[in-house]
C-alpha cells in the first residue's frame, strides 16, 4: 500500500470530492446535537486543574463513543492534559504537538478519545480525529490512525488550511451546513472537521447520505 500523506493538499482533495454531491445535514440527529452540545456545555464548566473533573470529562467523552473507558487519565496525565489545553489556547494555530506525543494518548491510551477530550476543552484549536475522518485521507485500517503521529499531521494540516485566507468549504456543503452553523455557532475548525467526516462516510460516487455525528 502506498504511503498516505495527511496534509493541507489532502484536505483540499477530500473537500473536492464533496463538490457536486447532494448533501443533507440533519438538524435533528440526537447523537450530534444532544451529545455534542451537552459536552460543549459541560467542558465550559470543568476545572482541568482538578483530577476528578478531568476524569468526569473523560468519562463523559467516552459516553459519546462506542468504546468503554478502561484506562482513565492518571493524576500526572490529567496535569499534562491541562498544560496541553493551556498551550493550545495560548498558541492556537502555531502549537507544536510534537512535544506532546505521550499526552495525546493520556485517555484510554487512545489518540481518538484524547482528541475528543481536547476538542471539547478548546474547540477552536483541537480537531476531532477518528476512523471516519481518517478514511477521508485514505486511512482505512485501525493501525493507520491510532498513532499520535497521524493526529499531529492532521492537526498541522487542519491549521494550515485554516490559516490560508483562500480556503473554502465547497459551496454545496456550506449551504447544507448553514442552518446548523447559525443555530449552534459552529466555528470554522468544526465545520471543516464535519466536512471531512461526511466525506469519510462516502462509499460510492453520487450516493446521498445524511451526515451524523
Amino acid at each position: 500500500m502506498p504511503n498516505v500523506i495527511i496534509s493541507k493538499t489532502a484536505i483540499v482533495a477530500a473537500l473536492n470530492n464533496l463538490k457536486g454531491r447532494e448533501i443533507q445535514v440533519s438538524l435533528t440527529q440526537s447523537s450530534y446535537l444532544i451529545g455534542y452540545l451537552a459536552l460543549t456545555d459541560l467542558f465550559r464548566k470543568l476545572d482541568l486543574s482538578c483530577h476528578k473533573q478531568v476524569l468526569s470529562g473523560a468519562y463523559a467523552v467516552y459516553g459519546w463513543m462506542p468504546t468503554i473507558l478502561k484506562s482513565p487519565p492518571t493524576g500526572s496525565g490529567a496535569s499534562d492534559l491541562k498544560r496541553l489545553v493551556e498551550a493550545g489556547r495560548d498558541k492556537g494555530n502555531y502549537l507544536d504537538l510534537n512535544a506532546w506525543k505521550e499526552t495525546l494518548q493520556a485517555i484510554n491510551n487512545s489518540v481518538v478519545g484524547t482528541s475528543k477530550f481536547l476538542h471539547f476543552s478548546a474547540p477552536d484549536v483541537f480537531p476531532i480525529w477518528d476512523s471516519v475522518v481518517a478514511r477521508s485521507f485514505g486511512l482505512s485500517q485501525w493501525h493507520q490512525h491510532a498513532r499520535a503521529k497521524e493526529y499531529i499531521a492532521y492537526f498541522n494540516a487542519v491549521h494550515s488550511w485554516l490559516l490560508d485566507p483562500d480556503s473554502r468549504l465547497p459551496e454545496n456543503f456550506r449551504s447544507a451546513l448553514r442552518p446548523l452553523k447559525e443555530a449552534h455557532n459552529l466555528g470554522k475548525l468544526r465545520q471543516l472537521e464535519l466536512a471531512l467526516f461526511w466525506e469519510g462516510q462516502l462509499s460510492e460516487p453520487g450516493e446521498t447520505k445524511t451526515a451524523k455525528r
